[in-house]
């Protein structure tokens, strides 16, 4: 165990939130509520029951996150070094945790679709900000009127002087076949490009990225459920008919479609075609 006071803490808290970040920050929600949904679908009650279905979600999210995870850990090992974990200071931890996060935040915008960003961005970007208190008493000093105004009179001394200097050299222009508006700034012919740097992730973009994910899973989940629903309601419909016609109104339609939607589910081999589409719709980063 940590020998700092502090990173037994963070190591403590960071054990407490895993199961949410898990939960919200991998494909394992999707896989929970699609295996709820086919569930519904068949009609099949608590068939399979939820220990499993949670277990399966577990196991194919584990097979997703399974090369993020690796490559975390690289990128983990190879910031903190020989250095043993009991060893670290927190500054040290941090740094460690901020390089394991690379690949994360990057599986993660990579799987968030645009819609769901932009739409968390404007949410953030709607937060209240904050003002300078506007202070009125004697210790606050009294507008200066007269520097104002000499203010707006030096700047309209300096507009008169430029709209006469554009007069007195327009017929130069247009003899030399440049038309110019006075107040367009002058051409530069040297043009100068400066690169700014990308800035590294920041605690922000993790939360925009982390709720964007989370946005893009459940839209793709409740997609994907909306499918599974067509055939087996189209076998509900064929078999309230056919009772229907013969006049069983007292046999429940549910009770009958229930075989064929499990042999149309497992004529097709429908567990596996499942699990291919779920396991095949998700972007890993080109590291990766």
């Amino acid at each position: 165990m940590a020998r700092d006071p502090l990173l037994q803490a963070a190591l403590l808290a960071a054990l407490g939130l895993l199961p949410i970040v898990f939960v919200t920050t991998t494909s394992f929600a999707r896989f929970a509520i699609i295996l709820a949904g086919l569930r519904l679908a068949l009609g099949t009650q608590n068939l399979p029951p939820n220990s499993v279905t949670f277990s399966l979600a577990l196991v194919l999210s584990l097979a997703v996150m399974e090369p993020i995870a690796r490559q975390m850990h690289h990128e983990f090992t190879a910031t903190t070094g020989d250095t043993a974990l009991d060893e670290l200071q927190l500054d040290g931890l941090a740094r460690a945790a901020t390089a394991a996060a690379g690949p994360w935040l990057a599986f993660l915008e990579l799987n968030s679709g645009d819609r769901e960003r932009d739409a968390i961005r404007e949410l953030r970007s709607r937060r209240p900000r904050s003002t300078a208190p506007h202070t009125s008493g004697h210790g606050a000093p009294p507008p200066d009127t007269h520097n104002g105004a000499d203010e707006r009179t030096a700047a309209d001394g300096e507009r008169s002087s430029e709209h006469r200097s554009c007069d007195e050299h327009r017929d130069d222009e247009d003899r030399n076949g440049e038309h110019r508006a006075c107040d367009e700034p002058p051409i530069n012919d040297h043009h100068t490009t400066s690169s700014v740097a990308a800035p590294s992730p920041t605690a922000d973009d993790a939360i925009t990225h982390a709720a964007a994910f989370a946005l893009t899973e459940l839209n793709r989940a409740f997609e994907l459920i909306f499918l599974l629903f067509l055939p087996f309601v189209l076998i509900d419909l064929i078999a309230g008919a056919v009772l229907m016609s013969l006049g069983m109104h007292m046999l429940s339609p549910a009770a009958v479609s229930l075989p064929f939607k499990l042999l149309l589910f497992v004529g097709t081999d429908g567990w596996s075609t499942l699990t291919a589409q779920l396991l095949d719709s998700y972007v890993y980063p080109p590291a990766l």
